[in-house]
C-alpha cells in the first residue's frame, strides 16, 4: 500500500516524512533530482515502479514574489507538475491529493472562503496555482484538491522563522497588519493529509474528493501573529524584539496578496473531523523545538 509523495525537502514533504507513523503502508518521496516530470513516460514508470496506490503532491514553486519575475518555472511546478500526476493516476485508477493555497483568492469577500467561492487570484502565484488545480480536476477524477494556509513548524523556513532573523538582526521591522488569515501547524496538517489518503485509498462511500479547505481555528493578522511569534520567543532566550504595524500597500512588495486569506473549515470539520489546536499550543511547541535545534548546533562549532 505504497503512498508516493512528490516534494522530498520542502516544508510539506518533511511533515509527511515525520509523520508517516500514521499510515500504516510505505511511502516513498521524490524530489527535484529524483524525478524530472520532463515527460508523462517517466511519471508512469515511477508509479508502476513502486504499485503506489496513492500520491500526494506536496511539491510546488512557493516563492510568492519571485514567481512575478519567474513565471516559467512557477509554472512548470504549479502546473505541468500536477497535470502529468493528474493523467497517470487517472490511468492507474489511484487517488491524487493536490495541495494548493489560499492565495486563489483575491480577498475581496466579507467573510471566510469555501469550497464553492469563485477563485480569482491577484499574484502569479495564485494564478499558477489554481491553474494546477484546474488541470488536476479535469484529468483526475479520483482527486482531492486542499487548500490550506500559512503553513508553520519547526521543519522549515517559514514566517516564524523569518520574525526570528529579524529580530536577531534589528529590534524593531515592520509587519503587514490588513492581511488576515488562519495559521495552520504543519506537522498536523501532514498527519490530515495522510488520514485522508486512507480514506480515499479504501474506497469508501464518502471518501473525499474534489476540493476541501484545511487550516488552522484561529483567525488573526501578519502582525498579529508576529506579535504572538516575539511574545512567546522571548520565553526561550530569544532575542527581545517589537515589530511595527503597517499595511501592505506601505510594505510594498512584488507581488499582490489577498488581505483576507481565511478559508471556511466547516466541510473539513464537519465531513471529515479534522481539527488543529489552538495557535499558541503549537506555536511554543514549534519554537521550543528551533531553540533546542539551534542550542545542538551552538554546542558543535
Amino acid at each position: 500500500m505504497t503512498i508516493v509523495v512528490i516534494g522530498k525537502s520542502g516544508q510539506l514533504a518533511t511533515d509527511l516524512a515525520g509523520a508517516r507513523a500514521q499510515y500504516s503502508g510505505d511511502m516513498v518521496f521524490f524530489g527535484r533530482n529524483d524525478i524530472s516530470f520532463a515527460s508523462l513516460a517517466e511519471v508512469d514508470d515511477v508509479l508502476h515502479r513502486f504499485a503506489a496506490k496513492g500520491v500526494i503532491n506536496a511539491a510546488a514553486y512557493t516563492s510568492v514574489d519571485q514567481a512575478e519575475s519567474n513565471h516559467e518555472q512557477a509554472s512548470f511546478l504549479n502546473e505541468v507538475i500536477p497535470e502529468r500526476l493528474a493523467i497517470a493516476c487517472e490511468k492507474m485508477k489511484i487517488p491524487l491529493i493536490h495541495v494548493s493555497t489560499d492565495q486563489v483568492f483575491d480577498g475581496a469577500k466579507h467573510g471566510m472562503y469555501n469550497e464553492n467561492d469563485t477563485p480569482n487570484p491577484l499574484n502569479v502565484y495564485g494564478m499558477t496555482k489554481l491553474r494546477g488545480e484546474e488541470r488536476v480536476g479535469k484529468y483526475a477524477e479520483e482527486s482531492l484538491i486542499v487548500r490550506v494556509s500559512w503553513i508553520f513548524g519547526p521543519s522549515a523556513r517559514n514566517f516564524i522563522h523569518l520574525c526570528l532573523d529579524a529580530a536577531r538582526r534589528q529590534a524593531d521591522f515592520s509587519v503587514v497588519c490588513d492581511q488576515i488569515g488562519k495559521p495552520t501547524y504543519g506537522p498536523r496538517l501532514a498527519e490530515e493529509l495522510l488520514r485522508l489518503m486512507a480514506l480515499m485509498i479504501s474506497g469508501e462511500k464518502n471518501s473525499p474528493r474534489g476540493i476541501l479547505h484545511v487550516a488552522g481555528p484561529n483567525i488573526m493578522s501578519r502582525y498579529e501573529q508576529a506579535e504572538k511569534i516575539l511574545d512567546t520567543a522571548a520565553t526561550f532566550g530569544f532575542p527581545k524584539a517589537s515589530c511595527a504595524a503597517v499595511t501592505t500597500a506601505e510594505f510594498g512588495a512584488a507581488a499582490r496578496r489577498p488581505l483576507n486569506a481565511v478559508l471556511d473549515t466547516t466541510k473539513a470539520e464537519g465531513t471529515f473531523g479534522i481539527s488543529f489546536r489552538d495557535f499558541s499550543v503549537d506555536l511554543r511547541h514549534t519554537i521550543g523545538q528551533i531553540a533546542g535545534l539551534q542550542a545542538v548546533r551552538t554546542e558543535m562549532k
